[in-house]
């Protein structure tokens, strides 16, 4: 490849070493003073003219990356050493400055280099803001004058490319490198990331998919990834990047992606606006049957609240869904994405009531569909997990997550899509571990389901149960 005048600079001979191989410290001038170790000499440069101080002529065969440098000849008079030549303060000149040699840096106060890897070969000074130094395997910055710390001789500032990474049981370990591309395993259509081993205090990469076709969902506080605003981060393919800082214990993750509606659902209700009237209920017109609805005051930790109640007949039911009343027409297919729908819900009663929540058709009682439920008309006294209809009929697990008084947040997320084998894993409160998970269940077709809320009472007397939030995301939708 013909090299460009940016791919030719010019530097100061530090040291030689004749090898084998040949190579030389070097320190680059102009800018930021750098400095690299360990650059190979060409084999027509003559041994004796490296000195120490000798201008040089440097190739970079690749355009940033300090690996493919070469020191392909030496030209003009010996430079001086920077404390000797020059001090900046006309010392050298009887208190004029006349003869100093300038070369682009600061050189007020020289503090000696501070502890650093092995290999690595720099002068610290305390007037510069920042320092770039460098050793043949990749570029470091160097704030002030401090020390490196427990860093090891990865060139994470340099954003070099690494190895491809691919996800067993949820973990990778992050090559030497500082952006890498992350697969599924077993070339999953998509595949959750828990945890990233290989992470030294300060250290930043970006990892992105590998495939556009398989997503990678970061996720957040299952392992030693924490996302920023506490939600998982979702990459659908090679376009979308995720960056990453390892704080000492986990790794703190931010993406500023945005995925169009052909790509991804993302819907959010907190029942703010609208009014109590079936169709026009929250921001979504959320449809309602056999019961009542009605606005009560919200909080600062819960804006909106619609209170939901069944009317004072014994097994009377209340419910609210999306769409579908019922029938077989709904708003999520489970057997073509992936999807994860959080329900914050406020428990009015512990006796005589049933409740429900999830993807469901919520005109029978109980419901078919997914969901997280307690019958304590049938006798529960903790949330299940729940999977019912199609060709396996019903599945029910005990989250272990007894029912009680007051504001929760029940969370399933669909984790394989399919009318034959669909797995969902459940979530009680506010944790990042599911409670419970069912896998391998057969619809026995297409499942159209609604988002919905259903409550029903077992005795006389009303029951009612407060929504606060519904968040359903949805991907892989593939239009």
């Amino acid at each position: 490849m013909p090299l460009t005048a940016e791919g030719v600079v010019l530097g100061v001979v530090r040291s030689y070493s004749a090898g084998p191989p040949r190579v030389a410290g070097v320190r680059l001038m102009g800018g930021l003073e750098t400095l690299l170790s360990s650059v190979p000499v060409a084999a027509h440069v003559p041994g004796g003219d490296l000195t120490a101080g000798r201008e040089c002529v440097v190739a970079f065969l690749e355009p940033n990356d300090v690996s493919s440098a070469v020191l392909v000849g030496v030209v003009g008079a010996t430079v001086g050493s920077p404390a000797a030549d020059h001090d900046h303060t006309g010392a050298g000149d009887g208190g004029v400055l006349t003869a100093d040699r300038h070369d682009s840096y600061s050189e007020y106060a020289a503090t000696g280099p501070p502890a650093l890897p092995a290999g690595f070969d720099v002068k610290t000074y305390a007037a510069l803001g920042a320092l770039c130094i460098a050793n043949s395997a990749g570029w470091w910055t160097l704030v002030d004058s401090g020390s490196f710390g427990a860093h090891t001789a990865d060139p994470w500032a340099h954003f070099t490319a690494g190895a491809e990474q691919t996800i067993a049981a949820g973990v990778i370990t992050a090559p030497g490198a500082a952006r890498f591309a992350v697969d599924t395993e077993g070339d999953a259509v998509c595949d959750d990331l828990v945890t990233v081993n290989g992470g030294v205090a300060g250290r930043q990469v970006v990892v992105y998919p590998a495939h556009d076709d398989r997503a990678v969902v970061l996720q957040h506080g299952r392992g030693n990834i924490r996302c920023a605003g506490g939600e998982d981060i979702i990459l659908l393919g090679t376009q979308d990047c995720c960056w990453l800082l390892y704080d000492g214990s986990n790794w703190r993750a931010w993406s500023q992606h945005r995925h169009g509606p052909l790509r991804m659902l993302d819907l959010a209700d907190d029942f703010i606006f609208g009014t109590n009237a079936a169709g026009q209920l929250g921001e979504l017109g959320w449809l309602v049957g056999g019961g009542s609805t009605l606005a009560v005051a919200g909080s600062a930790a819960h804006p909106g609240v619609v209170r939901l109640g069944t009317y004072s007949g014994s097994s009377t039911s209340a419910y609210v869904c999306s769409l579908g009343m019922g029938t077989t027409t709904g708003a999520i297919n489970l057997g073509v994405m992936y999807w994860d729908l959080t329900w914050v819900v406020g428990v009015n009663f512990l006796t005589s009531v049933n409740q429900y929540f999830g993807a469901m058709w919520p005109a029978t009682e109980p419901p078919y569909g997914v969901t997280l439920e307690c019958r304590v008309g049938a006798g529960d006294t903790n949330w299940m997990a729940v999977v019912s209809g199609g060709a396996a009929g019903t599945t029910r697990q005990d989250t272990g997550v007894a029912l009680a008084l007051g504001w929760t947040k029940l969370r399933i997320r669909c984790i394989a899509p399919s009318t034959s084998a669909a797995a969902y894993e459940f979530y009680v409160g506010d944790v990042w571990t599911p409670q419970a998970t069912i896998s391998g269940y057969n619809w026995g077709g297409d499942a159209q389901l609604a988002v919905g809320a259903q409550i029903r009472n077992t005795t006389t007397t009303q029951r009612t149960v407060d929504l606060d939030l519904m968040r359903l995301r949805a991907w892989e939708v593939g239009r």
